[in-house]
């Protein structure tokens, strides 16, 4: 007997506790690795009316260092985690840190990602990807994952799992690449 996806998901994210990743689906032959560039990746932004908006570029957020962070709608450690990012998003905004979030959510699920971002109180930058291009662009095998990188677009850290809120690796990696690590 086979589990239809929906099924399986609840299944598969109780499974991910036990593992060292939160929520799995997608996968590709793993991730870049801390050195690399940003893979390149475009898609939709969900603008603030929470519609469909304007096609954004990865590549657009250069000159300023970028956290990028997939996730979705039916994963629990996605969901959790969202507040803390806002509140690095204003922590570093002034740093000049941007954040974008990558839905993974299928098409038929904006109003979930829509009503997800305005439960967690999102204001950072959130991309829709109902195909998960970016599951494989970023060889993730399972969500959230999270890449940091520096102005230049090269990745300086990586997550593969929930992020834990005042992780001292996390915050070394903020400091140094907002250069708050100077002093």
């Amino acid at each position: 007997m086979t589990l239809s996806r929906a099924a399986s998901l609840p299944l598969v994210c109780l499974l991910s506790l036990v593992g060292p990743t939160g929520c799995a689906e997608g996968g590709s032959d793993g991730p870049p690795r801390v050195g690399d560039a940003l893979p390149e990746f475009t898609a939709v932004l969900l603008d603030e009316a929470g519609m469909e908006g304007d096609s954004v570029s990865l590549a657009s957020y250069r000159g300023a260092p970028v956290l990028v962070n997939l996730w979705a709608t039916w994963c629990p450690p996605c969901r959790a985690e969202m507040p803390y990012l806002e509140t690095v998003a204003q922590e570093y905004a002034a740093d000049g840190l941007r954040i974008v979030g990558i839905s993974t959510d299928q098409r038929g699920a904006l109003d979930q990602v829509r009503d997800v971002v305005a439960e967690r109180g999102v204001t950072y930058d959130i991309l829709l990807d109902p195909r998960a291009r970016s599951t494989d662009l970023f060889g993730a095998f399972g969500l959230p994952v999270t890449f940091l990188a520096d102005a230049e677009g090269r990745i300086t850290w990586m997550r593969l799992g929930p992020l834990a809120e005042g992780d001292p690796a996390f915050e070394r990696a903020l400091a140094d690449v907002t250069e708050q690590g100077d002093g």
